[in-house]
């Protein structure tokens, strides 16, 4: 399992009708130990514009399951090995 905290990074999440979109946003430093190049992520984050935008998914969604569900994002791949790195727990943005 991966945790990511909100000293690293955070999931954001808005909910618009059924459309419900994810974003993850981390501090730079992590992207920058693994070498990445922070240039190739020109995305901020809404709720602290320090954080780069690593990673967008988009999705349809029940607005009464959202509405119920909690802070956390828990994702999952159903189409990978048990023993692998999944699922990853993702804090909500700082203050929220």
């Amino acid at each position: 399992m991966l945790f990511l905290s909100q000293t690293d990074g955070w999931a954001e999440h808005t909910l618009d009708g059924r459309r419900l979109t994810v974003d993850i946003a981390v501090y730079p430093a992590p992207p920058a130990r693994t070498g990445a190049d922070l240039v190739a992520f020109p995305g901020r984050s809404s709720a602290d514009p320090e954080a780069v935008l690593v990673l967008r998914a988009e999705t349809e969604a029940d607005p009464e399951l959202y509405a119920r569900a909690a802070p956390a994002v828990f994702t999952g791949a159903p189409d990978r090995a048990p023993d692998a790195d999944w699922p990853m727990l993702l804090a909500p943005p700082p203050e929220e």
